[in-house]
């Protein structure tokens, strides 16, 4: 029997998990935790979760991560040791500084099952032992979290493009990489039989008609016009959201310092080497005077992490000049203004993080001079997924908007399905599953839509000739 089945994620957001198995071949693609403060209401908690695709004695030949981001790897501490995970070789890099942060008060530590996952070869076939009536190739994608990856599958006789989170809007698309990617005979052919398709957009149309930029270029362009209206800018933005990172220092003008932690300097420090080849926006930047744009570290006390970063960055003849901001300092080094990247307080009860005391000590300065723009997603500044954290750090402050999604707008959906012209479309990693066949936008391709595939139902390749569709 080969089938497709999605164990997560057919009709909500979040804490994906799919199965492609093909005889006695059986993988993975991605074990993601449910949002924050969304478990009891998904439809499977992360623990049933656990329990359905380890708990039964199930064997898998490996785990295929797309990218990095928590509701897509997030359980990967569950998964048995013997069995192989593979993610992008950047992306877990990335993920390696992440989970040494996050795990500080783990009682169960995941960075040795981070260093040993396999990465992925683009447009290569993979290698995986044991299996081989299932071809998959990897492909790197667009999106909010770099190398991150979509995956031609082979099997059963059947083609099938599994986009995971994709978008064609940022840095990796400029110069048309993504659509020339997909219309490359070399990798996908021109019709495919399966598309299995994120949909998040389709339920946040609303949301994006009040987003005033729609491309990550356009962000950075109406950001450096904000930074210039006032002294003191703290910019709110996920740490591994690269591409609106970049985009920031970029445009942070040339006489105000562009500030960070250790943290976040890890981060972008292996971004630019990871990209710093193809990618002008992953280079360090140049300013007007042909210098290179330093980067200001806010530290919380000094330790060794700078030389080493400043070693590793040698190692790829990466040239990023560095300057310490010290507690003893009293910000004088950014008394005349800068942009700062800030974090929310997760962990509240050790007092103030280094960016609230940075915020109340500027705003103490002048009020009338402090911006903090926030750059993540709209849901979790209220409602059923508000971010206390995020909301705490915001508050009796004035906020300015300004983001750009990291998924696939309607349109970018429409597009790839006319490119690849799929017999059956599934759509997934959406709450509109059910209603993308009555949006306009797709009333070409109604018959195609088949959005039936709640957890745990079975997709059978092998009578997909006998279906209704």
């Amino acid at each position: 029997m080969s089938y497709f089945m999605i164990h997560r994620g057919g009709k909500h957001i979040g804490g994906t998990c799919c199965e492609l198995c093909s005889d006695d071949n059986r993988i993975l693609i991605d074990f993601g935790a449910n949002l924050p403060g969304m478990d009891e209401e998904s439809p499977i908690s992360d623990k049933d979760l656990k329990q359905a695709v380890f708990g039964n004695g199930n064997k898998y030949q490996a785990v295929l991560f797309t990218h990095y981001h928590g509701d897509h790897y997030g359980l990967y501490k569950d998964i048995p040791s013997k069995i192989p995970l593979y993610m992008g070789k950047t992306a877990r890099e990335i993920l390696e500084i992440v989970t040494e942060y996050i795990d500080i008060n783990a009682q169960k530590k995941g960075i040795d099952r981070i260093k040993a996952m396999e990465a992925y070869v683009p447009g290569c076939p993979l290698k995986i032992k044991g299996v081989d009536k299932i071809k998959v190739i990897p492909l790197v994608v667009d999106h909010s979290a770099i190398d991150a990856y979509m995956f031609y599958i082979e099997m059963a006789g059947k083609r099938i493009l599994y986009t995971g989170d994709f978008r064609d809007h940022g840095i990796a698309s400029e110069r048309k990489r993504f659509w020339n990617l997909i219309e490359s005979d070399k990798y996908i052919p021109e019709k495919i039989d399966v598309l299995i398709t994120e949909g998040t957009m389709l339920s946040r149309t609303e949301e994006r008609k009040q987003n005033i930029v729609s491309t990550e270029a356009e962000l950075g362009e109406e950001a450096g016009r904000r930074f210039l209206k006032h002294k003191y800018n703290f910019v709110m933005v996920s740490s591994t959201n690269l591409d609106s990172i970049m985009e920031f220092y970029h445009n942070t003008p040339d006489d105000m310092p562009f500030v960070c932690d250790v943290y976040q300097l890890k981060v972008i420090s292996k971004a630019m080497q990871g990209r710093k080849g193809w990618l002008d926006m992953y280079k360090p930047k140049k300013t007007a005077d042909n210098r290179i744009k330093p980067i200001y570290i806010l530290m919380e006390k000094w330790n060794d992490d700078i030389g080493k970063i400043i070693e590793d960055n040698k190692a790829h003849d990466l040239f990023l000049p560095l300057h310490s901001v010290k507690p003893k300092d009293e910000y004088a080094a950014l008394k005349d203004g800068f942009v700062m990247l800030v974090r929310p307080n997760r962990y509240p009860e050790n007092g103030k993080n280094r960016f609230e005391r940075a915020l109340e000590y500027f705003s103490k300065s002048d009020e009338s001079q402090v911006s903090i723009m926030y750059s993540m997603w709209q849901g979790y500044l209220s409602g059923d997924k508000e971010d206390k954290a995020i909301t705490g750090f915001l508050k009796g402050h004035d906020r300015n908007d300004l983001h750009v999604s990291g998924h696939a707008y309607p349109e970018t959906i429409l597009k790839l399905i006319q490119k690849t012209d799929p017999r059956v479309i599934i759509p997934m990693h959406t709450e509109m599953a059910d209603e993308m066949s009555t949006m306009p936008i797709f009333s070409n391709y109604v018959k195609r839509i088949n959005p039936i595939l709640d957890d745990k139902q079975v997709f059978d390749l092998e009578k997909m000739d006998t279906y209704d569709i």
